[in-house]
């Protein structure tokens, strides 16, 4: 190795959507730190980075030999990380070949043996550990004594476990990747290549959600990187027009200098139109620091919605998984001051948390809405990751954890854009001591009607009407849609329920949760969204339909709501919904002011529902024309979060002329991607 340099391939494997690209910053900035040092520089040889995933047969062709491979591993690529390793283990018995990344085990178990190609597991943050790796390489040490790295002995058969070291205190001795030419070479001559990047501001969170690793940075002090140096990488982003930046950050708005962050993006946007778009995880515990970080990016375009993170309400379940949230109180108060600012926001809950129920779970979804949070909620399940404490076998015993491993969902990803054959896959949680898998479906099925008849705007107006005016809860409104459902065959949202059963018994089969729709893109949906597709193009039906379960309902909860109001609640419900087949504005002549009434509730706030004559102009703006495709990719897909599902509408005057009605946000159509 004395005389010839040693020639290191790195790879950080994702999968594109069209023409859009992540630079691979995770081995970027491990090459710009073994870099730094010239005696290490000069003795080695990087390769181009790889970075899109493809067959393995044709990465392997693509990295030929080399004396190191490292590969960089998360759960939509370890699988294939896997298979190349194995193939270039084949090609070349010599090859050291170096796994690193939040997907390697510090529970070692049996991963050297399931995966025997593998020399060294690095643990945690791998500047300092891949360096001394190829020190020892260049040197002909023994890898056993390297901090942070378990050794696989291939020649020996011995496994040398060793745990992470202890992460840096001083970020700043790492170089910046962007700043130092590290990615010059992928950048150059790929003009057609819309290029994403990963930012980093800071590393470590001082919070221990037990089903979270962060970069297995969890219960650790917030260390910062130097802010002159964010400064010049937000240069470096718009210098090289990069339209999408993913903050890595786990609590952004933690620290006080995150607002001067925030305002060099947007100044950055104003002077030279990129980043066009930030996209970040805010602190567990918003605040009035974070209210203005998002006001910073609502103003200059930059943000499609904050974050006001939940994941349960259930005290139990809260207590289980190590989390405490911001007082209701404070999330009501919050929560409007976003609405009345045009901010959207969006809450998270994750279904199968050890503690929580269905009963639990609807009572907390229920409770989210009562809060006035009608412009998103995100719903995942909940996936065991290898270094969170939930991925402890301890843990699971604990709390009778059952997963299942399924093939990872890509909402919107493109079958014919995979170039590998390798399925990725993560364990999801189906029941715990607390959750039957039968109730495990029942949230899952909850979930989706709340996701796809409100949160998508299909039925949002009547049942915030029902809650405010009628003392109807939202959770028992949905519970009776799919109680009418389920007991009504040959409506639509009956077919609707068996196709998501279907779903269902493919995810307990261990298939998914794939919906591949060739009418709306040929991509992958999830299951709301593709209910919301198929249901838009035969809404006349849909609404017929729902007069007859809104009868019912009226029936059962013995509301006695007058047949006229329940028309007009109907007509305004119906033509407040995006369609593409629309091509004219709709007239609306009301006998009650229930725009306003409706906007009011989702702010909190209802105000006096009137009688008398009531005139609206439902604005169309932009015409589908049928266009399937647009509508699904700029209304459902790309529009989700900014509201494009619903109409503006206008208050016309006695003269039928119009006077604006101040919108909600997330209500109306015409926001950009």
């Amino acid at each position: 190795m004395a005389d010839r340099p040693l020639v290191i391939q790195m790879a950080q494997l994702n999968s594109g959507y069209g023409k859009q690209q992540y630079l691979p910053y995770s081995v970027g900035i491990l090459a710009g730190y073994v870099q730094r040092d010239e005696a290490l520089r000069s003795r080695c040889e990087f390769r181009p980075f790889l970075y899109k995933r493809e067959a393995v047969g044709e990465i392997a062709d693509r990295i030929g030999r080399v004396g190191l491979l490292g590969l960089s591993c998360y759960m939509w690529n370890f699988r294939l990380n896997m298979a190349l390793a194995q193939e270039m283990r084949r090609r070349d018995p010599e090859c050291l070949i170096v796994v690193g990344g939040p997907h390697v085990p510090d529970r070692l178990g049996d991963f050297f043996e399931r995966y025997p190609s593998i020399d060294l597991a690095v643990h945690g943050e791998g500047e300092l550990t891949f360096a001394e790796i190829i020190q020892a390489t260049l040197e002909g040490r023994d890898f056993r004594q390297i901090e942070g790295a378990s050794y696989h002995d291939r020649r020996h058969g011995r496994i040398h476990p060793v745990p992470r070291r202890p992460r840096l205190t001083d970020l700043n001795v790492i170089p910046s990747p962007y700043l130092t030419g590290v990615f010059d070479h992928l950048i150059e001559g790929r003009a057609e290549i819309e290029w994403h990047v990963m930012w980093e501001t800071n590393r470590g969170c001082p919070f221990s959600c037990t089903f979270c690793d962060w970069g297995s940075a969890i219960a650790s002090k917030v260390r910062p990187f130097a802010i002159e140096r964010l400064f010049e990488e937000i240069r470096w982003f718009a210098d090289h027009r990069v339209g999408w930046v993913f903050g890595c950050d786990a609590n952004f708005g933690i620290l006080p200098r995150d607002r001067e962050l925030a305002e060099a993006l947007a100044r950055a946007k104003r002077d030279t139109g990129y980043p066009q778009d930030f996209r970040v995880c805010f602190t567990k515990n918003s605040n009035d620091k974070v209210f203005q970080i998002a006001k910073i990016f609502q103003d200059a375009d930059m943000s499609k919605g904050i974050s006001l993170s939940m994941q349960s309400l259930s005290d139990e379940a809260l207590q289980n998984i190590k989390r405490s949230n911001i007082q209701l109180g404070v999330f009501h108060e919050l929560q409007r001051r976003y609405l009345k600012e045009g901010i959207p926001t969006y809450s998270e809950l994750i279904i199968g948390l050890p503690g929580e129920t269905y009963e639990s779970f609807v009572k907390g979804l229920d409770t989210l809405l009562d809060q006035g949070q009608h412009s998103g909620i995100n719903i995942y399940n909940c996936s065991v990751m290898p270094n969170a404490e939930m991925g402890n076998p301890e843990y699971q015993a604990r709390f009778q954890i059952r997963t299942i491993e399924l093939p990872i969902f890509q909402a919107h990803a493109d079958p014919a854009e995979q170039g590998d054959t390798i399925t990725e896959y993560e364990p999801i949680v189906i029941s715990t001591s607390t959750l039957t898998v039968q109730d495990w479906r029942r949230t899952y099925q909850f979930a989706w009607a709340v996701q796809c008849f409100h949160l998508l705007g299909s039925l949002q107006a009547v049942s915030a009407f029902l809650r405010h005016r009628c003392g109807v809860r939202y959770g028992t409104f949905y519970e009776a849609l799919l109680a009418y459902g389920h007991s009504h065959p040959g409506t639509l949202l009956h077919e609707e329920l068996s196709i998501l059963d279907d779903i269902l018994d493919n995810v307990l089969a261990g298939v998914g949760f794939h919906q591949y729709l060739p009418e709306f893109l040929g991509i992958n949906w999830p299951a709301e969204e593709a209910s919301h597709l198929r249901l838009c193009g035969t809404l006349d039906r849909f609404y017929r339909e729902c007069r007859a379960f809104l009868d019912d309902v009226i029936r059962r909860q013995r509301l006695g709501m007058p047949d006229a109001l329940r028309a007009d609640l109907l007509r305004y419900q119906e033509a407040v919904v995006v369609r593409p087949d629309r091509q004219a504005d709709v007239l609306l002549a009301l006998g009650y002011n229930l725009h306003e009434y409706v906007q009011s509730c989702r702010m909190g706030e209802p105000i006096a529902l009137e009688r008398g004559a009531f005139r609206y102009r439902v604005l169309v703006g932009d015409r589908l024309n049928g266009d399937l495709e647009r509508f699904a990719r700029d209304v459902v897909w790309f529009g989700r979060k900014g509201g494009k599902f619903l109409y503006p509408v206008q208050r016309l005057n006695d003269d039928g002329r119009g006077g604006e009605v101040p919108q909600a946000p997330a209500m109306h159509a015409g926001e950009r991607r």
